[in-house]
């Protein structure tokens, strides 16, 4: 349905090539929402500082806003939740990205694989 949505000729999975390589980002902001959605979230936020930072998605948790940004790759750079977190400094900020978990102070890396099952780190469960 995605792929559909995408305008991706059906031809380019078919046939095979770099099928990801310019949907990457959006397929797995995509598979992130349906696991917040999946795992209970109501309401799920992004923020913005205008044109300069945006951060993928924001959620309550504990009477606190946790931003989550979401990178596709191993390459983990992101500018707009170092802004975030200058700005706000919230106790806790989730990446999601390829690189395995593990937590640096107030940042946790949640590997994309492990989503479905990685908000347990958030609730404590």
């Amino acid at each position: 349905m995605l792929r559909r949505l995408a305008g991706v000729p059906i031809e380019e999975i078919l046939l095979g090539g770099d099928v990801f390589g310019e949907y990457r980002g959006r397929l797995a902001e995509n598979f992130v929402l349906q696991s917040l959605i999946a795992s209970g979230w109501k309401e799920v936020f992004y923020w913005t500082s205008g044109n300069t930072a945006e951060v993928d998605f924001v959620i309550p948790h504990g009477g606190k806003a946790v931003p989550l940004e979401v990178k596709s790759g191993m390459n983990v750079r992101a500018r707009s939740l170092k802004v975030y977190r200058e700005k706000y400094s919230p106790a806790l900020a989730v990446r999601c990205s390829m690189q395995n978990l593990r937590r640096d102070g107030g940042l946790l890396n949640l590997p994309l694989w492990l989503l479905p099952f990685g908000w347990r780190f958030l609730s404590g469960t």
